[in-house]
């Protein structure tokens, strides 16, 4: 979906077309924004949204009508997946389209106090240990004389050595 359009589907919402129209430039518009995600040419969506706008604004169709509902929820339920699919979608999209960035920068706030709060607490030992191995990157490092050597220096709980 392109970002500069992306919230031009309400648009197609069946009270804005009673109000406005559904002129071809939005229909074009609609289309650009959600032709990536919806499996027709833009001649059948064309087609789809005249049929849209037709039901919707045609007095002669009123008996037939419920009355337009204002909410992208109740469009969707009105958009028969029949006669409608790709408008149908493309309410559908708009519906589930996040409208903040809000969730992304709480978690990178949250990230940011982790990392605070894990270089306040690391002990300089093991800032020092760290910078070692960064700074030895290069050597390779036995992970068995790493634990021998861990194992001897102090007795433990649990034995890192088993002698068969």
């Amino acid at each position: 979906m392109q970002g500069h359009c992306r919230f031009c589907a309400p648009k197609l919402l069946p009270l804005k077309i009673q109000n406005d129209g559904l002129p071809r430039d939005s229909i074009d518009g609609v289309y650009q924004a959600f032709h990536a995600c919806i499996d027709v040419d833009e001649t059948i969506f064309v087609r789809e949204c005249v049929r849209w706008r037709m039901w919707w604004t045609d007095a002669t169709l009123a008996v037939d009508r419920p009355a337009a509902p204002a909410s992208l929820a109740e469009s969707i339920t009105l958009a028969s997946k029949a006669l409608y699919p790709s408008i149908r979608h493309c309410l559908t999209l708009s519906m589930v389209m996040p409208v903040s960035t809000a969730t992304a920068e709480r978690s990178f706030s949250v990230m940011r106090r982790v990392k605070t709060h894990l270089r306040s607490t690391m002990g300089t030992e093991h800032l020092s240990g760290l910078g070692l191995i960064n700074v030895y990157r290069e050597r390779e490092i036995s992970a068995e004389r790493v634990v021998d050597k861990f194992t001897y220096q102090q007795t433990r709980r649990l034995a890192f050595v088993f002698k068969v």
